[in-house]
């Protein structure tokens, strides 16, 4: 009984404490929990300004750097610069660090660089010498992989080419894009002196693409810089005339070929010449050039390479005439007719120009075929489950092997055009087929069509 007494006495006079001191213990919570919330507060208004400051100091920025006013170029860099101070003060106080361990971040969000960029776009000289002094690297990146170097180039501004270049840059640095060198970044645009400053400044143009990209950009001035410098264009895979010649530039074409530039060398993987691709555009001129180039060096052209180029075949048997009259690059043809190509010679399936130009429902070019004597009765082994056009699969099965069970047959260049539906080419080869087996006029079109049809003049 005594025991209980007392547990109940401590229990009374824990309570009346309570009571007693609850006030107080309340008033002293709620003054924490003010000073906490008028803390954050006040850290969260610091930080807001310091924002504010910096996107206020950063738009000046950006407007100075474009309209090239120096003195308020450096005014928004010293506002920029405070910022980014009282920011570094800010988080070291969250941290309790100690105050002489300040550190200004170099540009975390990029402001300097994108007025940088403004000022290389504009050709602001002085800007970009104040922004390059202050806090700008030379190499950094300004967007993805590109550095300043790059933007000066492309803009082709020569003085602004000098100023990134006095700052130590990596002449020869590499960006990810199609054109990420200098040096092809100049070839692309035409600009030669450019070109020439990278090149006295350590610029390699013999490890770049600079030959191929003026080559495809039709850059005369590039092209004879390289030769001066002694790029040797026969020693490039692949090799510039290629570019050229699919581009169908006539003066790039000539350029490379008075830099020595051997037509024989020119072939891609797949054994496309430089003629084919010159075919393939249409540039009956380049054509021309190609064919007229003079291989040894005596002041003629070579008849076995002549012949060579007129009806070298690439991988799958394709000679230039074959694809000049499948593209129904008409001009093509007909100087390739006036060089004596072989207008019967048949490629991989035994696929004569004559067949495609039926394909390419080319009536002009088929009938200057037919007026140099092709035969109208050639034509292409194809399996019997080959999918029409126009969407043919290029191996009638997989890896190009045919089933046992399929059979081949001849396509002549008019099955093929009734395959394909050209009704111009149908009557052209009809009349083609009439001269030729005078017994074959009795015959539609479907019936001289058939590969039962004979192969020799006496008819059916």
């Amino acid at each position: 009984m005594a025991v209980a007494a007392a547990v109940a006495f401590v229990r009374r006079m824990w309570r009346a404490a309570w009571e007693y001191f609850r006030p107080a213990v309340a008033d002293v919570r709620d003054e924490a929990v003010a000073d906490v919330r008028d803390a954050a507060r006040s850290q969260l208004g610091l930080h807001l300004s310091i924002m504010h400051a910096r996107q206020v100091a950063a738009e000046n920025l950006y407007r100075a750097a474009q309209r090239g006013d120096v003195a308020a170029l450096n005014a928004a860099l010293a506002a920029l610069r405070d910022a980014m101070l009282r920011d570094a003060r800010a988080a070291l106080r969250r941290t309790r660090a100690p105050s002489d361990s300040v550190e200004i971040r170099r540009d975390p969000n990029g402001d300097v660089k994108v007025a940088l960029r403004l000022a290389i776009t504009n050709c602001h000289y002085r800007c970009i010498e104040a922004l390059l002094n202050a806090c700008a690297c030379a190499d950094a990146p300004l967007f993805g992989f590109d550095q300043p170097i790059h933007y000066a180039v492309a803009t082709g501004d020569l003085e602004c080419v000098r100023i990134i270049l006095r700052a130590c840059v990596n002449v020869n640095v590499r960006t990810t894009k199609q054109y990420g060198h200098p040096v092809e970044i100049a070839a692309a645009h035409g600009h030669v002196h450019i070109l020439a400053e990278l090149v006295r400044f350590g610029g390699r143009v013999h490890g770049s693409s600079a030959d191929i990209v003026a080559a495809r950009e039709n850059q005369v001035g590039i092209l004879e810089m390289l030769a001066q410098l002694g790029v040797d264009f026969n020693h490039r895979h692949p090799h510039p005339l290629l570019y050229a010649a699919r581009s169908g530039h006539v003066e790039a074409v000539e350029c490379l070929l008075r830099a020595k530039a051997e037509v024989h060398k020119a072939t891609t993987p797949g054994g496309l010449t430089a003629v084919h691709l010159a075919a393939d555009s249409g540039s009956a001129a380049v054509v021309k050039l190609l064919l007229d180039a003079d291989t040894d060096g005596v002041g003629c052209v070579n008849a076995t390479d002549n012949a060579g180029r007129l009806n070298g075949t690439d991988n799958v048997g394709r000679t230039p005439l074959m694809v000049a009259a499948g593209r129904a690059h008409v001009s093509v043809v007909k100087l390739l007719l006036r060089a004596r190509a072989a207008v019967n010679l048949a490629g991989e399936g035994e696929a004569t120009p004559l067949f495609h130009a039926a394909k390419s429902g080319c009536v002009a070019a088929a009938k200057m075929l037919l007026k140099a004597k092709a035969d109208v009765s050639l034509g292409h082994v194809r399996c019997c489950c080959e999918r029409p056009h126009p969407h043919p699969h290029p191996h009638p099965h997989p890896h190009g092997a045919v089933k046992s069970s399929c059979t081949l047959r001849c396509c002549t260049p008019l099955e093929e055009a009734l395959r394909q539906g050209h009704a111009d080419m149908i009557h052209v080869l009809l009349c083609a087929y009439t001269d030729v087996f005078p017994r074959a006029r009795g015959y539609s079109s479907v019936r001289l069509a058939k590969p039962a049809f004979p192969r020799s003049p006496q008819g059916p």
